[in-house]
C-alpha cells in the first residue's frame, strides 16, 4: 500500500454540486471524468489499495471505480467529501481452471476473486488507511509474493489485508511476485551480482520510487520493499 497525498484543491464541479441542497453521490455526473481523472492524477495511476496500475481512457469506468474509504451507508456526511474518495481497480478477476476432471466430462466454470473495493464493500479497515502516512511501514512483503503486517502479531492489519482487501489472493500474489523476479533479472542483466553497490540499487530504487510521466509503476512498493531489503545487506552499507 502506498501513501496518497490528496489535493487541497478539488474540482470544483464536485464543490458545486456539493452546494446544492438534497444531492448525493449517487446522483453525482462525472462530466468528461473530471473527477476520475483528478483522483488518477494524485495516486500516480495506481489502485488505492493493491496498486495496480489504472491506464486511464474516456469512459474509464471500464477499468476504475470511484472508493469511498469509509462507507457511504456508514458515513453519509462523507458523501461527497472529496478527502473520501479514492480511485480503485475493478477488483474483479476470474480464475480460469477449466480443465477436466479425470474420467468426467464436466468441467470446472472459472473462480471469480474479489479484492480492494469490490471485496471491500461497506467493511470499516480497523488500521490501514492509503491517507495516512504510516501505512507504507504497517505492511511488509514476501518474496514468494505475499502481503503482510510488518508486526507479524498486528491481527488488526492482517483482517485488513485478507478479509477486508483480500490483498493475498492467488491473482495478487503472482503479480506481486513476478514484480520482484522482474526487479531481480533487471539488476542481473544491468550489473553482474558481484559488481552491485549501494550507488548501484540506490538508482534502481529512485527509478521504481518516482514518477513517470506521472504514472507509477504497477505495484511500486513491492519493488521498493525488495530494493530496500537488500540495501540493508552488510555488503551495501
Amino acid at each position: 500500500m502506498k501513501y496518497i497525498e490528496k489535493n487541497k484543491k478539488e474540482p470544483q464541479a464536485l464543490r458545486l454540486f456539493r452546494a446544492t441542497s438534497g444531492v448525493s453521490y449517487d446522483s453525482y455526473v462525472d462530466k468528461g471524468d473530471v473527477l476520475k481523472k483528478a483522483l488518477l492524477k494524485e495516486q500516480g495511476y495506481i489502485c488505492a489499495y493493491c496498486m495496480k496500475q489504472i491506464d486511464y481512457e474516456y469512459g474509464s469506468g471500464k477499468k476504475m471505480s470511484v472508493e469511498h474509504f469509509k462507507p457511504q451507508t456508514l458515513y453519509p456526511n462523507l458523501d461527497l467529501d472529496y478527502r473520501n474518495l479514492l480511485a480503485v481497480c475493478k477488483g474483479s478477476y476470474s480464475l480460469d481452471d477449466s480443465s477436466n476432471d479425470i474420467g468426467s466430462s464436466k468441467k470446472h466454470k472459472p473462480k471469480k476473486i474479489l479484492c480492494c473495493d469490490s471485496s471491500k464493500g461497506d467493511m470499516v479497515l480497523k488500521k490501514l488507511n492509503p491517507l495516512k502516512k504510516n501505512c507504507e511501514s504497517l505492511v511488509s512483503y514476501i518474496v514468494d509474493g505475499r502481503i503482510k503486517p510488518t508486526i507479524s502479531n498486528d491481527f488488526d492489519i492482517k483482517d485488513d489485508l485478507e478479509k477486508v482487501l483480500n490483498l493475498n489472493n492467488i491473482v495478487l500474489i503472482r503479480a506481486r511476485k513476478a514484480t520482484i523476479d522482474r526487479v531481480r533479472k533487471k539488476l542481473v542483466k544491468d550489473r553482474p551480482i558481484k559488481q552491485w553497490n549501494k550507488a548501484f540499487l540506490q538508482k534502481h530504487l529512485d527509478d521504481w520510487t518516482t514518477k513517470q510521466n506521472g504514472k507509477f509503476k504497477s505495484y511500486c512498493m513491492v519493488a521498493i520493499w525488495f530494493l530496500k531489503s537488500l540495501l540493508k545487506k552488510p555488503r551495501y552499507k
